[in-house]
């Protein structure tokens, strides 16, 4: 009896052992595997949020680094031809970066120099004034060399010859557009003796060809301004050339150059001098004829009798405020006997700013009691000669 006693307990004793084992080892294969599960200390599993990480997809096509000047410096003294080098000047290489294929790789403008016996320090000279006045300077040869750009690594193009002079002044890069990028107009500028003389070239491309290219000479009896003249977003050339004139004496004529997409063509052109005297000839016949409201629109600016208006401002004040008159003198005035202006022999256009060049205009007024009144006004030649007004008075 004691024997199936002791077999029923050690039986129990087995089945209770073996369930135990059974549910110990499914619940450790259940931690250790199961997902969403934290992990246990030393496993090398992944855990929920990285296995959620998205896998980086490199971008079909790459930006390149932008070319700097250093490095575009770099690799164009590798570029130049055997027979000219590099201009420098106070130790910086003129040069120029511009993307005129928009691929985001940007084509380099550098100038060059011909003479292979041309020392550092007499290279650094090219742009001293003084080698003007030295007999023993000789004029060097210049040219403008392009290099196309691909994908950041920069080759020799084009050389383009700028002719022989003895002294640098400047290189500069302009958009000619407002609102794209393209075309640039790219100009080099020489010191000479009788003032700066520019080598204008527009580029369109990548080619390196320039579209269109026209020599500019700075003065004391031509001067070239290009600008945005007419307000249309698109630079103008505008040329001023000063000679004698029968009749006139020493006049200024303009010339108005508008682009038309392949090169600028004259548009208009004009007299300064002759054209001023008659200005002034037509206010003296307002002012001898009492006709204020008709002065002041032949006159003056608009837009300022405008604001001067709202202000409640008369006519004859305005009139006398933009005349430099006395203004209870003026308004006094019944009747104007005589009215004297300088003569004007030359252009007297001096100072610049942004409505245009003028200059002090003084000017006498007689009463019919002989009583002078001294006017001291601002004439304006207006930034556009060749719009509506080519002038108008503006008070100082």
């Amino acid at each position: 009896m004691k024997k199936w006693l002791w077999l029923i307990k050690g039986s129990t004793l087995l089945l209770l052992g073996g369930c135990l084992l059974i549910n110990s080892t499914q619940h450790l294969s259940k931690d250790t595997t199961a997902p969403g599960r934290e992990e246990s200390p030393g496993t090398t599993l992944p855990s929920l949020d990285e296995a959620k990480e998205p896998i980086p997809v490199p971008s079909e096509k790459p930006v390149p680094p932008a070319l700097s000047y250093y490095e575009a410096g770099r690799q164009l003294k590798e570029l130049f031809p055997s027979h000219l080098k590099p201009l420098v000047i106070r130790g910086r290489m003129p040069l120029l970066l511009h993307d005129l294929n928009r691929d985001d790789n940007p084509e380099g403008f550098s100038l060059g120099i011909a003479g292979k016996d041309l020392k550092r320090s007499e290279i650094n000279q090219l742009s001293d004034y003084s080698r003007l006045f030295k007999e023993e300077n000789k004029a060097v040869t210049f040219y403008l060399l392009f290099f196309g750009n691909n994908q950041g690594k920069l080759f020799r193009k084009q050389t383009i010859y700028l002719g022989k002079w003895h002294v640098y002044a400047s290189f500069r890069k302009i958009q000619l557009e407002k609102n794209r990028s393209t075309p640039i107009v790219i100009t080099v500028s020489f010191q000479t003796l009788e003032g700066t003389e520019r080598e204008l070239m527009v580029f369109n491309d990548a080619s390196g060809v320039p579209l269109y290219r026209t020599p500019l000479k700075d003065t004391l009896s031509a001067k070239s301004l290009l600008e945005d003249i007419d307000g249309d977003g698109i630079l103008d050339l505008f040329i001023l050339e000063k000679g004698m004139e029968e009749g006139t004496g020493y006049e200024t004529f303009l010339t108005w150059y508008r682009w038309n997409g392949r090169n600028f063509v004259e548009t208009r052109s004009k007299n300064v001098v002759r054209n001023l005297r008659t200005f002034l000839a037509d206010v003296k016949e307002y002012l001898l004829a009492g006709k204020i409201h008709e002065l002041i629109s032949f006159s003056l600016d608009p837009k300022l009798v405008k604001r001067q208006m709202k202000l409640g401002l008369d006519e004859t004040r305005i009139l006398a405020d933009s005349l430099g008159l006395d203004v209870a003198a003026f308004t006094e005035l019944s009747e104007i006997r005589e009215v004297i202006f300088p003569e004007i022999l030359e252009d007297p256009f001096t100072a610049q700013d942004e409505r245009g060049s003028s200059f002090h205009l003084h000017f006498r007024i007689v009463d019919k009691s002989g009583i002078s009144h001294i006017g001291d006004t601002l004439l304006y030649m207006l930034r556009n000669p060749f719009g509506e007004r080519q002038f108008i008075f503006y008070p100082d």
